[in-house]
């Protein structure tokens, strides 16, 4: 899929810009505060209907508008799909080519979007529930029945969850089951995405380390080698007292070891970005090799990195002739190594026009 028209309404500084990427690198070039990263806010929008930095949709609106709209068309196979996402202050829709849908799932089919940021550093460092989310990105675009999977263990689980908070035991059981089947399916389904990922891990982080062997083990949120059925029964009485479900893939995490050692110990906090973005382009290339092309937003990218590194990942999104949109303050910050695959933005005053690549 490539984003191949992108226009923007009234995005929180950005009044109106209508764009054309480039199919691999796309620079957008500004000042702090200038607008590039609410370009990349809107791309984001368009893909996920949701934003990049806040849980509250109506921040993106223009001060004094009342709504704000990003329309784009996605290529793919030669097909373009028309993709739109309005959001005002009580609501939000989204359509493709015209079709109003009622969830973010199929916006999600369609234009599948990676997003790396300064924060993307609480995927190691942060807590279970932001690797809980990058598992479960990652298993929906693999495993086709695992949202509705994930689904139904997640309704199950709310009303376990009820009934403990009333202390009826003899209500349980029967959710017992039904939390405990579906709760099984969701952690195979992380397992067996994990265990696809790893040989893509290693391949991005010999981009960036050289030769280092990687293993991301899944955690399911129980006890190993246990069943979780046994385990529900086992923890009703606790769970009672507490009212919440202790044990389950909603508790799910995984851990990542570098030649034998512990990530987390293992790296300095620079080596631990570098693994973070190896992480996360890994989904893109597994996907990729499933057929899906990921588009990729990189904001920031001359903070996060020091120079050699910075060329290393411009290489190596090149090399996968991904289409990409990087924000920088300047374009020498970012050593591009192919003129020919890049395009320029720059940005100013919330005003996105096109500009050249100029490598003297």
């Amino acid at each position: 899929m490539t984003l191949t028209k992108l226009e923007i309404f009234r995005l929180r500084n950005i009044e109106h810009a209508a764009v054309n990427p480039g199919p691999h690198l796309n620079l957008l070039i500004g000042e702090n505060g200038s607008g590039k990263t609410s370009g990349l806010e809107a791309i984001h929008l368009l893909s996920r209907a949701r934003s990049l930095r806040t849980a509250h949709l109506s921040q993106l609106i223009q001060f004094g508008e009342t709504d704000a709209l990003v329309t784009g068309v996605v290529l793919s196979e030669g097909r373009g799909t028309r993709l739109g996402v309005r959001v005002s202050r009580q609501h939000r829709e989204m359509h493709i080519d015209g079709q109003a849908l009622l969830a973010r799932a199929d916006l999600l089919r369609t234009f599948p979007v990676q997003v790396i940021q300064p924060s993307s550093i609480l995927l190691l460092e942060g807590s279970p529930r932001v690797r809980r989310q990058f598992l479960d990105w990652g298993t929906f675009h693999v495993e086709h029945t695992y949202l509705d999977d994930w689904r139904r263990f997640a309704k199950a689980l709310n009303q376990r969850n009820a009934v403990l908070k009333c202390g009826r035991p003899s209500d349980i059981e029967p959710w017992n089951h039904e939390v405990a089947r579906y709760g099984t399916i969701v952690a195979e389904a992380r397992k067996r995405y994990l265990d696809r990922l790893t040989p893509h891990l290693e391949d991005t982080l010999r981009a960036f380390f050289g030769g280092s062997a990687a293993i991301v083990a899944c955690l399911p949120g129980w006890k190993e080698g246990r069943l979780l059925l046994d385990v529900l029964q086992e923890d009703a009485a606790e769970d009672i007292r507490l009212g919440y479900t202790r044990s389950g893939p909603h508790r799910g995490d995984f851990v990542v070891t570098i030649n034998g050692s512990p990530a987390k110990t293992y790296l300095s906090r620079g080596q631990t970005k570098l693994l973070v973005y190896a992480l996360l382009l890994a989904q893109t290339s597994l996907l990729a090799a499933d057929g899906c092309s990921v588009c990729v937003l990189i904001d920031d990218l001359a903070s996060e990195l020091d120079r050699r590194n910075r060329a290393r990942l411009l290489e190596l999104l090149l090399r996968r002739r991904a289409q990409c949109f990087i924000t920088a303050v300047h374009p020498d910050d970012l050593q591009c190594p192919s003129a020919e695959d890049t395009m320029m933005f720059h940005v100013e005053h919330g005003r996105i026009s096109e500009g050249s690549w100029n490598l003297s």
